[in-house]
């Protein structure tokens, strides 16, 4: 006979482990639902319970290699972001309107938009993007490498046609780029600021997934850890933070829809929700679809329960979450500028469009001209698509509901964002996305990590064949990087050999970084751990 765990477990949608039944590790369901990799017990060391260290310290060495192998300014807009965050360190959190007697270039539909949501900062002219600003422009490598930085305190205004965005995420970038005396060294700074809020989240994630009876519990944060959402969270811009806020948001919604979550979950899940929700101005609209699937997933009755016996936790959850909407929202109504919607046309969405932003998903990078070779796009989609399809499989109807959700949720906002982004003749970007795309890996890596599953997808070679796919991606990232701004995309491989631009340090160390995160991905996943002492 079940015992009342088990039937909770079915309540929730199909999700059983064999400690949940019955009779244990040797009762009368362990031959039909073997438990996970490990056994029904975590080891008391070993470096089972340390795999989510592995995790963190493979983020943050691949995140640093990027930060420092691609130059300042070679990342979207990051220009724009960079005057905004300097405005923001220097107490200019809420922007002037720019005053131009004409528009600084032809009266395009572009700048249309960008001068509706510009503003003016005023800065020494030292902090001119002079130095840096070709790298979004870049047709030699070489060109950028000659620009000197300005030295002049001449107070200047300067055009961030980002002026209407939330302020939340530029403030402590700005605070520290306060230390800087020259432009470059503030961008880095600013790099550097951003990449500590955006890893903090991620770690929290890794943290919060991890189950120590089994590996598999950290395949979806694995397939979501693209080398393109790295590279986002380490540039200076409020993406980075959306987006790794929105990893750990839905993270800690996943682990506290288990049984047992500790209390700090409930915290971090608050400070992520908020964030989320504060940092751009879609951000509310991230976190409801983030709740709603969660709750599909488990259902009413199961999350009900999880939260009358959370007491105050919970209801420390619910007043982030307000209070987070409310600024958000106070925040808009006072400066944000929304589109045309009177111009607004069917949009065109096609085979190019969708290859595109799947692409930018995985990743593109410099100014979105930079792509690694077919085969790690392959790889990585392989990858998701493996883990999408075991969990549509293996998952219980509920959960293939919520997969179908999110899924559906990502395609229709797709399609009204490129509607939107039409009216002005701009392009979407997978970094707008993003925060909705990730639910899918996520839960659905949850599912499978928590469902019935046949012994080649419980075996420990499953979790260390993906864990290998991702670190060959990731490599190739680097290097497609490296080459890009060493000597060009199509120059020559060996590029840390006389390159004509070289990050901090030389490229052989940060290609080392590079390495030493990749093992530190597949160690845990290779070495067996160790088992527990007898009692």
């Amino acid at each position: 006979m079940e015992s009342a765990d088990a039937c909770a477990s079915k309540e929730q949608g199909g999700f059983l482990h064999i400690s949940e039944v019955a009779g244990g590790p040797g009762g009368p369901a362990a031959t039909r639902n073997p438990a996970p990799d490990t056994g029904s017990r975590p080891p008391r060391w070993g470096i089972a319970r340390i795999t989510p260290l592995f995790l963190i310290g493979a983020i943050w060495l691949a995140a640093a290699s990027l930060l420092f192998s691609t130059p300042p300014g070679a990342t979207p807009d990051e220009g724009a972001h960079y005057l905004r965050a300097l405005g923001a360190g220097r107490g200019q959190v809420v922007l002037d309107d720019v005053a131009l007697a004409e528009p600084p270039v032809p009266d395009t539909p572009q700048e249309v938009w960008m001068r509706l949501q510009a503003g003016e900062v005023v800065l020494p002219e030292k902090y001119d993007t002079w130095p840096f600003e070709c790298w979004a422009h870049l047709q030699y490598v070489g060109d950028c490498s000659s620009q000197q930085p300005l030295d002049s305190e001449e107070p200047v205004a300067f055009y961030a046609y980002v002026g209407t965005y939330p302020p939340y995420a530029y403030l402590l970038p700005g605070l520290l780029m306060r230390a800087s005396g020259d432009a470059t060294t503030a961008l880095m700074l600013g790099r550097v600021a951003t990449a500590l809020l955006s890893l903090s989240f991620l770690s929290v994630a890794a943290v919060a997934l991890f189950d120590p009876k089994s590996r598999l519990s950290l395949i979806g944060l694995i397939a979501t850890l693209t080398p393109m959402v790295l590279l986002i969270a380490v540039s200076l811009s409020s993406s980075g933070v959306e987006i790794a806020s929105g990893i750990a948001f839905v993270a800690c919604l996943l682990r506290l829809a288990r049984t047992g979550a500790p209390r700090w979950v409930w915290y971090a899940a608050s400070v992520s929700g908020a964030t989320l929700a504060l940092v751009r101005d879609l951000g509310p609209a991230w976190v409801v679809a983030d709740l709603a699937v969660v709750a599909v997933c488990w259902g009413p009755r199961h999350l009900r329960s999880v939260w009358s016996s959370a007491g105050r936790p919970a209801k420390v959850f619910a007043a982030a979450l307000t209070g987070s909407f409310l600024g958000s929202f106070i925040w808009r109504a006072a400066e944000a500028v929304g589109p045309d919607l009177a111009r607004l046309k069917p949009p065109r969405i096609d085979a190019e469009l969708i290859g595109g932003l799947i692409r930018q998903s995985i990743g593109v990078f410099g100014p979105l001209d930079t792509v690694m070779p077919e085969f790690a796009y392959r790889i990585w989609g392989a990858m998701v698509v493996l883990i999408v399809g075991a969990a549509l499989y293996y998952g219980a109807n509920r959960q293939r509901a919520a997969l179908a959700l999110s899924i559906l949720a990502t395609a229709a906002v797709c399609v009204g964002l490129q509607a939107v982004q039409q009216i002005y003749g701009f392009g979407l970007q997978t970094r707008h996305l993003l925060p909705l795309v990730v639910i899918t890996p996520l839960i659905a890596g949850e599912i499978v990590y928590r469902s019935r599953r046949p012994g080649w997808l419980r075996s420990p070679v499953a979790p260390g064949l993906l864990a290998t796919a991702a670190g060959v991606v990731h490599l190739t990232a680097w290097f497609t990087v490296g080459r890009r701004f060493a000597v060009g995309s199509g120059g020559r491989n060996l590029f840390f050999v006389t390159p004509a631009w070289s990050p901090p340090g030389g490229w052989i160390i940060w290609g080392a970084v590079t390495v030493a995160s990749t093992a530190l991905l597949l160690l845990p996943f290779f070495v067996p751990p160790t088992k527990e002492l007898s009692h």
